[in-house]
């Protein structure tokens, strides 16, 4: 177990080409990345939120959409540059939101708040 939790800790500390923090990558960052890159991405935050059951900063996200589906999701919510400053967990929240069949509202009032909350220092 300790091992997991220093492995883990070493991937959220670590950096990422530019100096971006492995956790806060952005849409710039994740459009550069190449899809293999990505997939270890979303495997070790998958596995981190495993521990926490399935919940990043209280919203709940879902394991059902296989690593390949959120690839894809995350990528097509980057190509819109308002979405550009979401760090990609956020973006994850969004994407499981869309996959599990939210409202097009809640999806879209989540998102307005992941935006200003991204423009905030």
């Amino acid at each position: 177990m300790k091992i997991i939790l220093l492995m883990l800790s070493l991937l959220v500390t670590s950096n990422a080409q530019d100096g971006i923090r492995v956790l806060f990558i952005r849409g710039k960052a994740w459009n550069e990345m190449e899809e293999t890159s990505r997939l270890y991405y979303l495997a070790g935050f998958f596995d981190s939120l495993a521990f926490n059951k399935m919940i990043f900063d209280g919203y709940k996200i879902s394991s059902k959409p296989s690593f390949d589906e959120y690839d894809l999701g995350v990528t097509e919510l980057y190509k819109d540059f308002r979405n550009s400053r979401i760090e990609a967990p956020y973006a994850l929240i969004i994407v499981s939101m869309q996959m599990t069949g939210e409202s097009a509202e809640t999806v879209e009032r989540t998102l307005e708040e992941f935006r200003k909350r991204s423009t905030k220092p």
